[in-house]
């Protein structure tokens, strides 16, 4: 594949269309923008309002929410944390895209994404998760493939910027690891899988000067390892990432949340006994679970058993862990209580 600089559309400064990191300012934009719907959908850092969008909870996931791995990617739970990414997009991405071009780079980002979104699944089984670090630390580690696979034609600047990336990738994954809340393993699968994909998609340029009266003069770049000659990365990385994600959905623990989406299914076909008997296992792992409670109170009404309702509403109100829940529990226990 040959690159020619010269040629394309340019902007007012003069740079080419081709050459600007689209993908990057595209992907940026992407993020502003879902983070300004946040926070004025009831804020950023609110779990409801994150999940509602699409953030990552365990549970959900291996309940069937599989489009969670790709959204999370692009949701962020207030303004450091929006800004701190946003920053390493702006810093590295443009640096990547610059490299690879518009497609490895979209290839390296997104896959990388979703296998730091996977790695989170199978290794951190609590909380709700959202961020871009994990596609983030994918570029890290395209970059720093890049230089290890060019490591000869690069010579001592090349060995420098590959240890400067390797010291701070070991400085934040070692800060991830000491402060809570912080997903290291999301950082972790996406820094492996980004190295991985950048060492078979890392271009190999040399520059070939035309010469003869009828060719166009200037230097053009010739890329050795393009695209096209790796066709095959892409599939056999997606066929990896569901493997990994089988993995992650056969090794999912048994939680109280888990049993109560059991139980909404149940409840929604009208299997009460499937339903109670979910309700039951949820209250077996953790009895303060309130949306057990309220599962049993909805079903308890639908089969006409108000007193026992009223009993497991009252449960769900009191325990409850989201609003949401308290507001449905309160709404079906008034309604009851009126007798509709």
């Amino acid at each position: 594949m040959i690159d020619d600089y010269r040629s394309g559309p340019r902007t007012r400064t003069g740079q080419s269309v081709k050459d600007r990191p689209l993908v990057t300012e595209l992907l940026l934009a992407i993020n502003v923008l879902l983070w300004l719907v946040l926070e004025v959908s009831g804020g950023s850092t609110d779990p409801e309002v994150l999940l509602d969008f699409g953030a990552m909870s365990a549970p959900l996931i291996a309940d069937g929410d599989y489009w969670r791995l790709f959204t999370a990617m692009f949701m962020h739970a207030g303004a450091t944390h929006i800004l701190f990414n946003g920053l390493a997009l702006f810093i590295f991405g443009r640096m990547v895209e610059g490299i690879y071009g518009h497609s490895r780079f979209a290839i390296v980002y997104l896959l990388a994404g979703l296998f730091g979104s996977v790695a989170s699944f199978t290794l951190n089984a609590t909380g709700v998760g959202a961020g871009a670090s994990g596609a983030i630390f994918g570029v890290i580690g395209a970059l720093a493939a890049y230089f290890v696979t060019n490591r000869e034609v690069l010579g001592t600047m090349g060995r420098q910027n590959l240890m400067g990336l390797l010291v701070l990738a070991g400085i934040n994954l070692l800060f991830g690891f000491s402060v809570p809340g912080i997903d290291n393993w999301a950082h972790i699968g996406g820094l492996g899988s980004g190295f991985l994909l950048g060492m078979t998609l890392a271009p190999s340029y040399h520059y070939v000067t035309p010469i003869g009266p009828f060719q166009i003069p200037g230097s053009r770049r010739i890329d050795a390892n393009s695209l096209a000659r790796r066709w095959y990365v892409a599939p056999v990385a997606i066929a990896l990432l569901f493997g990994a994600l089988w993995i992650g959905l056969a090794s999912q623990p048994e939680t109280a949340m888990s049993h109560v989406l059991k139980a909404e299914r149940h409840l929604e076909t009208g299997d009460y006994e499937a339903t109670f008997f979910e309700v039951t296992e949820a209250l077996n792992i953790d009895r303060s679970y309130g949306e057990a409670f309220l599962v049993e109170g909805r079903a308890h009404a639908e089969l006409g058993n108000i007193d026992l309702a009223k009993t497991a509403l009252g449960q769900a109100f009191i325990l409850a862990r989201t609003e949401k829940s308290r507001n449905e529990a309160r709404s079906l226990f008034v309604s009851l209580s009126a007798g509709r």
